[in-house]
């Protein structure tokens, strides 16, 4: 077992001491598949394709969670459409629909969708938000919401939160948080994010700020975006909402390796000068494309601790590294979370946290040491607010085959990003493997959204 991220901590953690902080949450169901390969009018495998899943838990039920995936995914980027799944049973079975009105397949103007976010109001009203753009018709791109009030069955939108219709301008990698603090004097308000790719005229990059609006009225119309971040240089924005109303928004900043947070005190209409989180080594992986640039996030609602994770190079090809603060200005040491040997490699991992108790799910390669191709996704959690992480948990005892992945050319993609949600007793994260045959044909290899219920 790897010893660096106690010793990072400053101490070693007895193997007692690490136990206590895994009760709780050892067992996992056996994985369950969450997507449904909504359409089945395209050639396998490109109607079999989801990829970029995330979830969301209703304040008012613990077990409903709805889940977002793209749908059809193209190779060259985005996909044919937007999934949303819907759980009333803490993850044991789904329903699946299209988000309606979006893409051209679904009743939209738009060519592709991308980048999907899901989550709940304070009263249990759902919401998606993603990311539309065109490759044909013209260089149009926008930010979007859907809405349900009946759980996630039924949608309405899409509502616009911005849009671009040139390339000087084009957006990318949006992210949704929505007030939930029954303390704060913005509940119910939502917040998204999103970077603006900056062109000059011959279409070379200048830079992406980030922006970031909010909306009071359930998504319907939305405040004019402001500037979130002073720096030019910038990707991967995660707004955070402690449960006084304190909004945070955690960035990479480009070509400093470094992870930065910016507050705000006026539900996002000024923010204060960025301070630093931690420094990162990106750790880009041969054959794969990952979100190795782009951070995970969360901020406890019961204790107020900000938790950032992600995927880092510094020991080995990837680690997943993870920090913590308790009002967003001081961060301790970076700690590692996965427990292999040096020489093994974890990708894209998510994070929740919820009463002092943090969880932390992510890519892992450590059975394709012997057998190449073969990946697992492991789990680990802490009992004391992420000072220290218990043994990793395998969700996925049978390997699924990475090279049936969906293809790009960077390389096989799952996806730049996963998600997990937590109550006190359980934890329910999602991701994207290939174990699952095809919903329209026998046929076995291509990307799926996939569960457990860990205890």
């Amino acid at each position: 077992m790897r010893f660096r991220a106690a010793l990072l901590a400053g101490f070693v953690v007895s193997a007692a001491t690490t136990s206590a902080l895994a009760a709780g949450f050892t067992d996992a169901s056996d994985p369950v598949q969450v997507s449904t390969d909504a359409f089945a009018d395209l050639s396998y495998p490109k109607a079999e394709h989801q990829a970029e899943p995330h979830v969301a838990l209703d304040p008012t039920d613990p077990r409903h969670l709805l889940a977002v995936a793209q749908e059809g995914r193209f190779f060259d980027g985005g996909a044919r459409g937007i999934g949303a799944y819907v759980s009333s049973d803490g993850g044991r079975t789904w329903e699946g629909t299209l988000m309606p009105d979006l893409t051209v397949a679904t009743g939209g103007e738009w060519e592709r969708a991308t980048d999907p976010v899901a989550g709940f109001g304070p009263d249990g009203t759902a919401y998606v938000n993603s990311f539309a753009f065109n490759t044909e018709r013209d260089d149009a791109t926008a930010v979007l919401l859907h809405r349900s009030t009946d759980g996630g069955r039924t949608w309405e939108g899409p509502f616009l939160v911005d849009r671009s219709d040139t390339f000087r301008q084009s957006y990318d990698k949006n992210w949704m948080t929505i007030d939930l603090g029954a303390g704060s004097p913005r509940e119910g308000r939502i917040y998204v994010a999103w970077t603006n790719f900056l062109s000059g005229q011959s279409g070379s990059y200048s830079g992406s700020p980030l922006l970031i609006a909010h909306s009071d009225d359930g998504g319907e119309t939305w405040s004019e975006p402001v500037r979130a971040a002073r720096t030019r240089w910038a990707q991967g924005a995660i707004p955070l909402v402690a449960p006084d109303g304190t909004l945070h928004v955690v960035y990479l900043e480009l070509f400093k390796g470094l992870l930065r947070i910016v507050r705000s005190t006026d539900g996002g209409a000024t923010f204060r000068k960025a301070r630093i989180v931690t420094d990162i080594v990106l750790s880009a992986l041969p054959g794969l494309r990952t979100g190795e640039d782009l951070p995970a996030a969360t901020i406890d609602p019961v204790t107020g601790m900000l938790h950032v994770v992600w995927q880092d190079g510094r020991y080995d090809a990837g680690d997943v590294l993870a920090v913590r603060s308790l009002d967003g200005r001081t961060w301790s040491a970076p700690i590692i979370v996965n427990d292999d040997e040096e020489g093994g490699v974890q990708f894209t991992p998510a994070v929740t946290a919820v009463g002092g108790q943090v969880h932390v799910v992510w890519y892992d390669s450590r059975e394709s040491l012997d057998l190449p191709d073969l990946w697992t996704v492991r789990y680990a959690t802490s009992g004391n607010g992420g000072r220290t992480f218990g043994t990793n948990l395998n969700l996925t005892p049978t390997p699924f085959d990475m090279d049936v992945a969906a293809a790009t050319d960077r390389g096989q993609f799952l996806g730049d990003y996963i998600g997990i949600v937590a109550t006190g007793g359980r934890a329910n994260p999602v991701w994207v493997d290939t174990r699952f045959p095809s919903s329209h044909t026998a046929a076995l290899g291509q990307n799926d959204v996939v569960t457990v219920a860990i205890r």
